[in-house]
Formats: C-alpha cells, structure tokens, sequence
C-alpha cells in the first residue's frame, strides 16, 4: 500500500486582496506538483488584474 505523500501531489494557492469570497479579488495563483516522491517538481504561477486598487500590506 503506497503512502499519501508517495504519490502524485499538488498544492494550489491564491493570494487576494482580502477575505470577502462576495468583495475581494484574486491577484495572484500557483499551482504545484510533483508526480512522485523526489520527482520534479512543477510550478506555474499566474498574476491576476483584479480590476481595483491593491490595499497596501
């Protein structure tokens, strides 16, 4: 039986310019991935437009 962390993995994660899911927009994502334990890992990153100013901090 293989173990979670022997297999393929992936992390996503989004930056935003707060925590309101009705307000706030995305400015930032990546994702990563890793096909098997010590493999290459992958990393593809986006920066998002978000239509509004970016409050500082």
């Amino acid at each position: 039986m293989m173990h979670w962390f022997e297999g393929p993995l992936a992390a996503f994660d989004t930056e935003t310019t707060g925590v309101d899911v009705e307000q706030d927009r995305i400015v930032s994502a990546a994702l990563v991935a890793q096909d098997t334990a010590g493999g290459r890992v992958r990393v593809t990153r986006w920066l998002v437009n978000p239509g509004v100013p970016v409050p500082p901090g």
